[in-house]
């Protein structure tokens, strides 16, 4: 996570721009964050810029040093991209504020924000996942699994309890929970295709050859835990 200290930095340099433009991926990483900068910059800003970046993992690009040129702005700020070229950093004349995941970078003149700095002080997974899986899983997805029981239990809908020193989640509203969703993204489709692949299933009709057989197994012990969904 970033720091108190970086959370205000990154806050107030939003709330201080008359005119930002906003530079994010093009992925579901990017467009989330982007709709969560705007709408927060909206509130204090004049006029407030998106653009968002699909050439390569790296912006670099002229055409967008030509879209800041047009837009006159006073701060940018660039969301979810892995590297920038220095060269591109270097042309730029207002205040950079970057945000991203991705392995650290070590560019200057600019403000770079990423929680990888920082190490989780305290996380334990076993909180969230058993042993076989926090072993076969990436550090990253423990975290997101566990920021995924957070937010649930943020919402209400859940509480956590403690039974024979394990910790257990209690539902609160179990009923409503059949109607619970995980927003699934992955390597192999968005969730627009994955929706589709879904309902074929649902039908029985065949998915295409590279959903791979786990999530074929995925699907089938999802569908046989919890309702039906519409056709």
């Amino acid at each position: 996570m970033l720091t108190d200290k970086e959370m205000t930095e990154l806050r107030d340099a939003l709330k201080t721009s008359k005119r930002p433009i906003i530079f994010f991926d093009d992925d579901t990483d990017g467009l989330s964050s982007f709709l969560l900068f705007y709408h927060y910059a909206k509130g204090y800003a004049e006029d407030v810029r998106g653009i968002i970046v699909k050439s390569s993992p790296t912006l670099k690009d002229e055409v967008y040093l030509r879209r800041i040129e047009e837009y006159h702005p006073d701060k940018v700020f660039v969301l979810d991209k892995p590297m920038m070229h220095q060269d591109f950093i270097d042309k730029i004349k207002v205040p950079i504020y970057w945000l991203d995941h991705h392995p650290l970078q070590s560019n200057t003149k600019v403000h770079y924000f990423n929680p990888l700095r920082h190490k989780a002080k305290g996380f334990n997974p076993d909180n969230y996942l058993s042993l076989k899986e926090i072993n076969r899983l990436d550090p990253f997805i423990h975290y997101a699994v566990a920021a995924s029981y957070m937010a649930v239990e943020d919402a209400g809908l859940i509480e956590f309890e403690i039974k024979n020193n394990e910790k257990h989640v209690k539902y609160l509203y179990p009923e409503l929970m059949k109607y619970g969703a995980v927003i699934i993204g992955s390597s192999r489709g968005g969730i627009t295709y994955i929706e589709r692949e879904i309902r074929k299933l649902y039908l029985n009709k065949n998915l295409l050859s590279f959903l791979i057989p786990q999530y074929k197994q995925f699907f089938e012990q999802m569908f046989e835990n919890s309702i039906k969904p519409l056709r």
